[in-house]
């Protein structure tokens, strides 16, 4: 398979087509050349090489789809803050359980903490998602500086300039934020952050991402979610 045909960081779906040249519309069910059975049994060989060069990043080209890989044996890691509100633990209760049932049982069973540890090298075999503010959630603050769109540090404030462009935001404005970067500890590893400048702009974000309806328009490294658009 073409490397350049494989969507790093998302599902791909692999289709068999078979073309046969039958003479007759009535075919021997035992003739090899013409019926091919495909099992769940089945192994399918794909000539590969090993990749040794770790540290190349994966590209995650959303914030979600990548959590509900089947095939992933990287279990998710679920960083709240220390004193979660309401709305923050509804998220985490709706996110997980939509995410639950799109992994093999024996993944689904996620972690929970609400102070990051001492030792951020236990990451390393996780997905992680981080769910609230930047100045209350101690994870965000630990992944800041590899954020696609960071914040400014201790503040909900962004860091208004991704790459060359640099923008401004009214006074008071509320935004919802949904973010994902390679995982600082495993370049193999993603964190998604769900989080918003203001109270109001996080709830929009959990929303969103525990929507059913609006996942498949969730794209980009960074979705900015503005009331319920």
């Amino acid at each position: 398979i073409p490397v350049d045909d494989i969507l790093v960081g998302q599902n791909n779906r692999l289709a068999f087509n078979m073309t046969t040249q039958a003479r007759s519309e009535c075919i021997p069910f035992q003739s090899n050349t013409i019926w091919m059975r495909l099992r769940n049994t089945s192994l399918l060989y794909l000539p590969h090489t090993v990749k040794t060069d770790t540290q190349t990043n994966v590209q995650y080209l959303d914030p979600i789809s990548y959590l509900f890989t089947t095939t992933e044996t990287k279990r998710i890691w679920f960083a709240l803050p220390p004193q979660p509100s309401a709305d923050e633990l509804k998220g985490l209760a709706q996110l997980s359980l939509i995410i639950g049932n799109q992994r093999h049982k024996s993944l689904s069973s996620p972690r929970v903490t609400f102070q990051t540890l001492p030792d951020p090298g236990g990451y390393e075999s996780y997905h992680v998602v981080a769910i609230g503010q930047p100045n209350t959630n101690p994870m965000i603050a630990l992944v800041n500086d590899a954020l696609p769109q960071p914040f400014v540090p201790g503040q909900t404030t962004l860091r208004q300039g991704v790459g060359n462009i640099t923008y401004q935001l009214p006074q008071g404005f509320s935004l919802g934020i949904i973010e994902v970067a390679p995982s600082p500890w495993n370049p193999e590893s993603g964190v998604t952050v769900v989080t918003g400048i203001t109270a109001e702009g996080l709830a929009w974000a959990l929303d969103t991402i525990t929507n059913r309806d609006l996942l498949d328009q969730i794209d980009g490294d960074v979705v900015f979610v503005y009331k319920d658009t």
